[in-house]
């Protein structure tokens, strides 16, 4: 998927252009290590649900990132293959070490 820009200016869409929305994306992924009911997601990475809502799951959903199952009445949300190999190459260039730089 690529995203086109705003407009002759050059500037990018704004649901990307927030370096902090890149460390909650971060912070998902990484408490998705293993799967979460949506609250437990909500706390393990200290996200409210409005930004998760807004601007996080659209993003993982469209990149293909996650997936969400049905188990009794909580829906749990998982990393895809995909997403579990972008989380592995974030830890190996030591992102959580660029998000403390800021």
């Amino acid at each position: 998927m690529s995203y086109t820009l705003v407009n002759s200016r050059g500037n990018m869409p704004r649901d990307l252009s927030n370096p902090l929305r890149c460390e909650h994306l971060y912070r998902v992924l990484l408490a998705l290590e293993e799967p979460r009911t949506l609250s437990e997601l909500w706390e393990a990475a200290n996200v409210s649900t409005g930004i998760y809502y807004n601007t996080i799951e659209k993003n993982l959903l469209a990149l293909g990132l996650i997936k969400y199952e049905e188990k009794g009445r909580s829906t749990l949300v998982s990393l895809t293959d995909k997403g579990k190999k972008l989380l592995e190459l974030m830890k190996e260039i030591g992102f959580e070490k660029l998000t403390q730089i800021r």
